[in-house]
C-alpha cells in the first residue's frame, strides 16, 4: 500500500457471519465473527488484491481461548478491508467511474463443510448521484482454488455512497446448475437462489482510484459464505 500523501491513519474494517452450533446474530461493532470447529492453526493474511496500492483485504483467525490444541476447537475467523483511504474533501461528486479487481472469501455449507472461494469483482459508481452497482462472477470454490475448482454461485449488488464508504444489497444471481447445461454441483458449497446479504466498503486513495470491503450472504437453508474484495479504476 501507499499513503497518497493525505497524513492519515490506516483504517481497517471488517465483516462476517457467525456460527456456533448452527446460525446466530453475535456481532460486535464493524465486525461480525465466524466460528468453526478445525485442527487448523490459526493465521492472518492478506490475499492477493490485483495490485492495488491503497487498499488490501484479507482473512484473519484466533483460537478462542481455553481449547485444547491437540482436538477439535472453535477457531474465530474473519475478512477485513484496510488502507489509506480517500478524504471526504477529495472524494468525487460528478461523473462515474468502473473498478475491476478481485474477490475472495470462504463459503460454509449447513453441514459444517468449507471450502475456499475466489473470483473477478467488478463495481460501477455514479458520484454524482451518490449510487453503485457490482458483481462477483468466475467465482470458483474447492478445498484447494489453486488445483480442482468448481463453479461457484455470481453475486450482483447495489448500493448508495456516506462520504467514502458505501454499503450495498448482496444476492445470488446465477447458480452453476443454470449456467452449464447438465451440470449438477450438489456436492458442493453452493448457495441457494434465495440467498441475500450485504456489502461494506471504502474508497481508498487519491479521488476515490481504490475501493475494498467485505461481503457475506446466507441462504434460506442456512448455507453461508462470507469475503473481501479489492478493485480499482
Amino acid at each position: 500500500m501507499q499513503d497518497p500523501d493525505s497524513g492519515v491513519d490506516t483504517i481497517l474494517s471488517g465483516a462476517g457471519i457467525a456460527f456456533r452450533d448452527g446460525p446466530s446474530n453475535r456481532s460486535d461493532g464493524l465486525t461480525t465473527y465466524l466460528s468453526l470447529s478445525s485442527l487448523r492453526p490459526s493465521v492472518s493474511t492478506l490475499i492477493p488484491s490485483g495490485d492495488l496500492r491503497y487498499a488490501a483485504y484479507g482473512y484473519w483467525s484466533v483460537l478462542d481461548e481455553g481449547n485444547n490444541v491437540t482436538s477439535d476447537q472453535d477457531i474465530s475467523i474473519g475478512f477485513a478491508a484496510g488502507g489509506y483511504p480517500t478524504q471526504d474533501g477529495d472524494m468525487p461528486t460528478t461523473g462515474s467511474a468502473s473498478f475491476l479487481g478481485a474477490a475472495s472469501g470462504l463459503s460454509i455449507a449447513s453441514t459444517g463443510k468449507i471450502q475456499d472461494i475466489i473470483g473477478s469483482a467488478e463495481m460501477n459508481v455514479d458520484f454524482a448521484r451518490g449510487a453503485l452497482s457490482g458483481t462477483m462472477t468466475n467465482m470458483k470454490t474447492g478445498d484447494n482454488v489453486d488445483g480442482a475448482a468448481t463453479p461457484w454461485n455470481d453475486i450482483g449488488f447495489n448500493g448508495t455512497l456516506n462520504g467514502n464508504t458505501f454499503t450495498a444489497n448482496a444476492r445470488v444471481t446465477a447458480h452453476p446448475n443454470d449456467l452449464i447445461v447438465g451440470a449438477r454441483y450438489s456436492e458442493t458449497n453452493l448457495l441457494g437462489r434465495d440467498a441475500v446479504g450485504s456489502v461494506n466498503g471504502r474508497f481508498y486513495g487519491p479521488q476515490a482510484s481504490e475501493a475494498a470491503g467485505t461481503w457475506s450472504l446466507q441462504d434460506s437453508d442456512g448455507n453461508t459464505a462470507v469475503g473481501g474484495f479489492g478493485v480499482k479504476q
